[in-house]
């Protein structure tokens, strides 16, 4: 039980760190700025980006985190402790 456990915390722990390093620095930004309730737009002017830029990046997040939905993204990420 001990170490099916220990394994289980070890793989979680394995996800997260390849999770966060698929992640690029930029997409860990928008990820935080969507988690903050921010859209497309505001994260744009924010981060001095085309809208278009942010889009890529949404859709780029929710692929790498296999995530159908911006509000899904941030669940896993804060689950994932990525935001």
């Amino acid at each position: 039980m001990i170490i099916s456990r220990y394994i289980h915390i070890n793989k979680n722990k394995q996800r997260r760190e390849n999770i966060k390093s698929s992640l690029s620095d930029q997409e860990i930004k928008v990820l935080s700025l969507i988690a903050e309730g921010h859209s497309n737009k505001e994260i744009a002017i924010k981060l001095f980006i085309a809208e278009t830029t942010v889009k890529s990046h949404v859709s780029n997040i929710l692929n790498k985190l296999n995530a159908k939905r911006r509000t899904e993204a941030v669940k896993i990420g804060r689950e994932l402790k990525i935001v």
